[in-house]
């Protein structure tokens, strides 16, 4: 598959948001650590304390959680019923609830359990409030290991481009010693491997498990998009290497998550929590003025890899579809499923009102906006896009 289809960057997403609206543009791992103990305690919306815990002597949910509450100074409090009433002035009602959580062994899903449960059965268990059908905030990576009870990582290894562009969000690229052959943003990525202070480990398909392990990084973070990076993951965790398996960035969740993983396990949970509001807000904001004028939330949008004749294009269950569906944009392509290839007769059919054209230096070629629009295949000009000036390229560090 493409490098570019692979890539999953913040900085598309956001543009993306923009560009619907004229107003706004014009011994870690694969084997569990059991070293790590401890539970988790979230108050909602991604804001959640880990506290560690000696799960030999506190063996029940409830235990553990009086304990933790007591190290963090935290107001506890329990029903008649034995249920969890208030942690730290966080109160159950009709609209949140405190509930116990747990993620088995081997496997990524909350499974809600008993207050009596023994945590010491579970990779992770969670102490979280929450309302009906939600489920807490994530613990484990994709390869089903904690994320939390490790130190500030002062060295790191990133082996895709999106991993690193998420470091860089945390304003922690001068932590980065290795990355992918395809990371080239922000500026100082770029300059860093220039002078070798940072070293590039192979390419997103098939990083070096010899470079990796040469750059003796306090952690390594793993894309599993295309499940390309799990064994090589694994195999860094069974040498020592502290490792990380982000999920397959689909959607504007997973990236979220994804975020937050990072920022967990690199010790900087407070700037992922900061920069997934910020992401939020953007949405909620351009989501709200769609809302509000139904003449742009009706616009029908195409995105697109290539200016080609017949480009790969956006369809749904891809992170671009699902923040056109979070904004209220209208994919041309919703009756289909990935990244999928069509042709300039489906263009001039599905009359798009903006077309997005992302497109990346990895292929070896130099696109030029005005060079791009004026040589499109005769059927794009034939849409609204191409008439009112709504074609836009994105290239180099933002795609």
């Amino acid at each position: 598959m493409d490098a570019t289809k692979l890539k999953v960057t913040l900085t598309i997403s956001i543009l993306c948001v923009g560009l619907l609206l004229p107003f706004i543009f014009h011994d870690y791992g694969g084997e569990e650590d059991d070293s790590i103990q401890g539970i988790v305690i979230d108050f909602s919306d991604m804001r959640a304390t880990w506290v560690d815990v000696d799960l030999d002597i506190y063996d029940t949910g409830k235990r553990a959680l009086e304990y933790a509450c007591s190290v963090e100074s935290y107001a506890l409090s329990f029903d008649s019923d034995g249920n969890v009433e208030t942690i730290n002035g966080y109160v159950s009602d009709s609209t949140k609830t405190w509930t116990y959580w747990g993620i088995l062994k081997g496997t990524t899903t909350w499974k809600q359990i008993g207050s009596d449960s023994d945590p010491a059965d579970y990779t992770v268990t969670s102490w979280a409030y929450r309302s009906e059908g939600e489920i807490p905030t994530v613990a484990v990576d994709a390869l089903g290991n904690c994320i939390y009870g490790h130190k500030r990582a002062n060295s790191i290894v990133t082996m895709s481009a999106s991993a690193t562009e998420i470091i860089a969000s945390l304003d922690a690229t001068d932590s980065l010693v290795g990355v992918d052959q395809y990371s080239d943003y922000p500026k100082s990525v770029v300059d860093g491997r220039n002078d070798g202070t940072i070293s590039v480990v192979g390419d997103y398909i098939g990083p070096s498990f010899e470079l990796v392990m040469k750059c003796r990084a306090d952690l390594v973070i793993g894309d599993d998009t295309d499940n390309s990076q799990s064994g090589v993951c694994r195999r860094l965790i069974q040498n020592g290497t502290p490792t990380v398996l982000l999920y397959d960035g689909v959607g504007i969740d997973d990236i979220l998550n994804n975020i937050y993983i990072a920022g967990v396990v690199s010790g900087r949970a407070i700037e992922a929590v900061a920069v997934i509001d910020d992401i939020r807000d953007v949405l909620d904001t351009v989501s709200t003025m769609m809302a509000s004028d139904p003449s742009v939330s009706d616009q029908k949008v195409l995105v697109t890899l290539s200016p080609d004749v017949s480009p790969y294009a956006s369809a749904q269950d891809t992170y671009i579809s699902d923040t056109l569906e979070y904004v209220k944009g209208k994919n041309v392509l919703d009756n289909a499923d990935g990244w999928m290839k069509i042709n300039s007769e489906f263009i001039a059919e599905s009359n798009p009102d903006k077309i997005i054209v992302l497109v990346s230096k990895y292929d070896g070629v130099d696109y030029d906006h005005e060079e791009m629009v004026a040589n499109l295949p005769l059927e794009w000009k034939t849409t609204e896009a191409y008439k009112n000036g709504e074609i836009y390229l994105v290239e180099g560090e933002a795609a």
